[in-house]
């Protein structure tokens, strides 16, 4: 089968341009598990997050045994831990989560900040104002390794990844032993399994042959699964994430999975299987077009012979590589899922999502850097150029 030079041309400025964003964003965070002690994170501590726990501090300095000695001018007036001193695996969903714990002079724990980290800010934010990191408010260090909390509905992973954090610091710092406080509920094991369905269906639309009236059906538990109820979309984000803190196997397996399957199954011979099967935002606009009664048209996908979603994906990875570092989540919408936690930005780009919709063929798609990025590196058959070709 003969491949024509065009054809030669587009493939190398594709590839090339998924080696430049991996490049970008490995040289902002990538770097970080190659240059960096394995058995330590290093988090910024300034005196606004210290004066946060201790309001008259005026200086800290951090010892040789990784406490944070406080004073209020000459006097001392407590001391503080940063969990990633002690631990390392507290991930939440966009990454580690560090936080400073702030302790009197009897080491009973004054309060808990939120440290920068490459966290969702909206989870944080909600985390915050649900009074969430007062449950350990007067109590001893050594107590907080065994102390129960409950936590904040709607932030789950970054609610179990403070918890992590606040009990094997109180563990390690004591050296002692913290048992296994993540039991598994009957709600936590309805989700996974909800989730293992959808999957499973996904290999089945893909690679069966299903009715395609109950496509509809599927899309609508795709929305509601794996957007409303789990919020597990692949994003430029959560990919950043990974690669400057590393995958959360364990607590964040089914976004894992996903990102497994986008790429697996593309190279099998199945492309933008993800895009097509499992993402919530390609399932919803689906919907709506299929409900619509307007004629629909597509988005231009090329802009003076430039691919959009090619440049958009350029434009994140020149950011990047420059030096910027911006919140990715914010030029995404898939937080518009996440009812409780979402800001009115995210549901405003949602609704226009939505409207846009209804008279073109899923708009968002057409600039979607994520789709562009699956796209990019899967298997993609050549077609056949004229009939010779197809004898052979």
């Amino acid at each position: 089968m003969r491949i024509s030079k065009k054809q030669i041309a587009e493939s190398i400025y594709t590839y090339v341009l998924v080696v430049i964003f991996l490049v970008a964003i490995a040289y902002r965070g990538g770097r970080t598990h190659f240059f960096t002690k394995s058995d330590q994170i290093e988090v910024a501590v300034t005196l606004e997050s210290v004066q946060n726990l201790f309001p008259e501090a005026s200086s800290f300095l951090k010892n040789k045994l990784n406490i944070i000695e406080i004073k209020s001018g000459a006097n001392d007036i407590g001391k503080a831990l940063v969990s990633t001193d002690f631990v390392t695996d507290n991930y939440g969903y966009g990454g580690v989560v560090p936080l400073l714990i702030g302790l009197d002079k009897t080491h009973q724990v004054v309060g808990v900040a939120l440290l920068k980290s490459g966290e969702t800010y909206d989870y944080l934010e909600y985390v915050t104002k649900a009074d969430f990191l007062h449950q350990w408010d007067k109590l001893a260090l050594r107590q907080v390794k065994d102390h129960d909390v409950d936590i904040a509905s709607g932030a789950t992973m970054s609610s179990h990844a403070i918890i992590k954090g606040m009990r094997k610091t109180s563990a390690v710092f004591h050296h002692s032993s913290v048992d296994n406080w993540e039991k598994r509920s009957i709600r936590s094991m309805v989700k996974d399994a909800l989730f293992l369905v959808v999957v499973l269906l996904s290999l089945l639309f893909a690679f069966g042959k299903v009715n395609k009236k109950l496509r509809p059906f599927y899309m609508i538990l795709v929305v509601v699964v794996i957007g409303i109820i789990l919020n597990k979309a692949l994003s430029q984000f959560l990919m950043y994430s990974w690669l400057i803190d590393g995958m959360p196997w364990v607590m964040n397996w089914q976004t894992v999975l996903l990102f497994i399957l986008a790429i697996g199954v593309s190279f099998i011979g199945k492309r933008k299987h993800y895009c097509n099967y499992l993402c919530p935002m390609g399932a919803l606009q689906e919907l709506v077009n299929k409900v619509s009664p307007f004629k629909k048209r597509q988005v231009p996908q090329l802009w003076k012979n430039l691919s959009i979603k090619e440049a958009y994906l350029f434009f994140i990875a020149a950011m990047l590589l420059f030096g910027f570092a911006p919140q990715l989540n914010y030029i995404e919408p898939f937080m518009a899922f996440s009812f409780k936690i979402a800001s009115y930005g995210f549901f405003i780009a949602g609704g226009a999502i939505v409207i846009f919709s209804l008279f073109f063929t899923k708009p968002w798609c057409s600039v979607c850097a994520t789709g562009c990025l699956m796209d990019t590196i899967s298997y993609k058959k050549q077609p056949i150029n004229n009939k010779k070709d197809a004898k052979k």
